[in-house]
């Protein structure tokens, strides 16, 4: 090797480790960069997983805390529940479940951020809708300022100062919408609140004339007892028969209305009468924990003056727990049945005093459970008229008070039309009555007054004794049949 290659060989070996010396560092810095990245990317991972995890304990959590307040106890004995639910899937479920709501409805919330009133909301929901109402102080609004709806209606015969019908001076329908029948709004399949303070209110301003023609007044030609509607050309297209205004009006089948205020108007729309809210269509029915507060306004106890805060009529069967009735002013019966098939349950509510009417069942049939009611009547508590075949009345604890002379109960048990009788059966089981009733103040003995009535003098009558029963702590009670001569073997 020459000199020359020598160096050359020495100044590669040098220049190489040079470099190497320089890439090493290099090298390594990458290496470790790499793990470092690889390091952070597990980090990541397990964080996104562990997150993740977070995420559906939360989830769970909060149905478990759903569920518990679902399952406190009470703390007010009628009207809506003092629990709030939040206003989130896991909430609307625990409500649902907690009030029966069906499993096939359709469960839509409804925020506490809600402007839209409530025809409103009705009209943009699907018919199979159960609407969930997040709690809050202001009242979710009904409007009432343009009247009831009335589809197809121009106007119905006014009531002159005498109470005369007015065919002259008739009263317009002024509201456009085709969704109810004299209703100012109709819901979906039911309503739910989410919290006690969940209220309905009316917003606007109406006064419209009564209904105040009284179609008993059988003294009078029908032409003078029944008032008629008309269609925007004038001509009569119907007749009123019963109060057909109402605040709520429903029909669907199988609803649910739960844990909410319905609220009326502070001026009764000027003295006319109207119902709270009524349902109508097959199935079974559920309304639970409602207080209907001033939400019905009446005249007397007979059509067209006579109203409901709660109304079935031609439903298969009904479920009533926990509700409130509130009345304001001249009210009739608190709650009244029309065509009830199927019977149905009446449990832990309190029906107070009214001024001119009773709880009502008409042409009902099939057996009907109350449990743990408190019924204070005036003139007569209950009504049981027209009735059909196989009616049975069930009622264990509670009360049953009227005025000193008066009657428990009013029997009209005929099956219309047929000339035959519908005889009832009725039990109360540990019901406290009020002892001074009409047998009693008219030298007959204390106990159950049940006054056999005809709506006719053609119509059959007649209750057997044997199906009438009072029993506290297994003590037989009197049952007095007011006219005596009425009982039946």
């Amino acid at each position: 090797m020459t000199h020359a290659d020598e160096w050359n060989t020495i100044h590669d070996e040098r220049l190489n480790a040079w470099v190497q010396g320089k890439l090493d560092p290099l090298v390594a810095r990458a290496e470790a960069s790499e793990a470092r990245e690889a390091s952070l990317v597990v980090q990541r991972d397990l964080l996104l997983a562990d997150s993740a995890e977070k995420d559906a304990l939360i989830v769970q959590l909060q149905a478990r805390i759903a569920e518990l307040e679902a399952q406190l106890p009470d703390e007010t004995p009628f009207g809506p529940a003092a629990q709030v639910f939040p206003p989130t899937p896991e909430g609307v479920a625990a409500a649902a479940a907690h009030f029966g709501v069906p499993a096939d409805a359709n469960k839509v919330l409804i925020l506490a951020t809600e402007t839209r009133t409530l025809e409103q909301i009705h009209a943009q929901a699907g018919a199979n809708d159960v609407l969930f109402f997040e709690d809050r102080e202001e009242p979710y609004w009904y409007d009432v300022a343009q009247g009831p709806m009335a589809p197809g209606v121009a106007s119905f015969d006014g009531v002159d100062s005498a109470g005369k019908i007015d065919r002259v001076n008739r009263v317009q329908i002024t509201n456009p919408g085709t969704r109810a029948w004299f209703g100012f709004t109709r819901t979906r399949r039911g309503i739910v609140g989410l919290g006690p303070d969940v209220t309905f209110a009316p917003t606007g301003t109406l006064v419209r004339p009564s209904f105040a023609v009284l179609q008993d007044q059988t003294q009078l030609p029908a032409a003078d007892r029944y008032q008629y509607t008309y269609n925007a050309a004038g001509t009569r297209i119907g007749t009123v028969n019963g109060c057909p205004v109402k605040l709520f009006e429903c029909e669907t089948a199988n609803s649910v209305f739960a844990n909410f205020t319905l609220k009326g108007p502070d001026n009764d729309f000027g003295g006319m009468q109207y119902a709270g809210l009524s349902i109508k269509g097959s199935g079974r029915h559920i309304v639970k924990r409602v207080r209907f507060d001033g939400c019905w306004h009446s005249g007397q106890g007979v059509p067209n003056t006579e109203t409901g805060g709660l109304g079935f009529t031609s439903i298969g069967s009904y479920e009533v727990d926990l509700c409130d009735f509130v009345p304001v002013g001249p009210t009739t019966s608190a709650m009244m049945t029309n065509n009830v098939t199927g019977g149905g349950i009446l449990r832990n509510t309190r029906i107070p005093k009214v001024t001119n009417g009773m709880l009502t069942h008409w042409r009902a049939s099939g057996v009907h459970i109350m449990e743990n009611i408190h019924l204070d009547g005036g003139i007569r508590s209950f009504n049981l008229e027209e009735l059909r075949p196989g009616f049975e009345l069930r009622w264990t604890g509670g009360s049953l008070k009227v005025d000193r002379g008066r009657h428990h109960f009013g029997i009209n048990p005929y099956v219309p039309g047929s000339n035959q009788p519908a005889f009832p059966k009725i039990t109360l089981t540990d019901v406290e009555v009020s002892q001074d009733a009409w047998a009693y103040v008219n030298g007959g003995r204390p106990g159950l007054d049940l006054n056999a009535y005809q709506g006719s003098t053609s119509d059959p009558i007649g209750i057997r004794k044997s199906d009438q029963r009072h029993v506290n702590d297994g003590v037989a009670q009197p049952v007095n049949c007011v006219p005596d001569v009425r009982w039946a073997t």
